[in-house]
């Protein structure tokens, strides 16, 4: 009755030369798969980092119970109260407002307002 054993086989030249061809093909189709592998990991990523962006930005959101938005506004200073005022294009109320710059602010008096303030001083 015979067995099967593993037992050291010595190469032949002829068999070393073919082996170490096949390993270099073997090496070269590994190459080839894990450039394709990181190619396609790195697609993933992208995509994974894309969408983890969006929902932090919607979590962030959810949480506030608001949301930034680009508003086309129109910026008009209001001298009484020393601050610039900018109304919406689309519905016309106040979106936000800031501070007058020094530049910005009025140099002259309006006429209009003279009379106001005189108004005032001798009522």
């Amino acid at each position: 009755m015979s067995e099967l054993r593993t037992i050291i086989h010595r190469y032949s030249d002829d068999e070393l030369n073919a082996v170490n061809a096949r390993f270099t093909e073997v090496a070269q189709d590994l190459e080839t798969v894990e450039n394709e592998a990181k190619i396609t990991s790195d697609g993933f990523k992208k995509q994974v980092k894309s969408l983890k962006s969006v929902q932090k930005e919607m979590l962030e959101n959810i949480r506030s119970k608001s949301e930034m938005r680009d508003v086309e506004v129109e910026p008009r200073p209001n001298y009484a109260t020393n601050m610039m005022e900018y109304y919406s294009v689309d519905g016309g109320e106040m979106v936000d407002q800031r501070r007058l710059m020094p530049n910005e602010r009025q140099l002259t008096i309006d006429n209009d307002a003279t009379v106001v303030s005189m108004r005032h001083k001798t009522a």
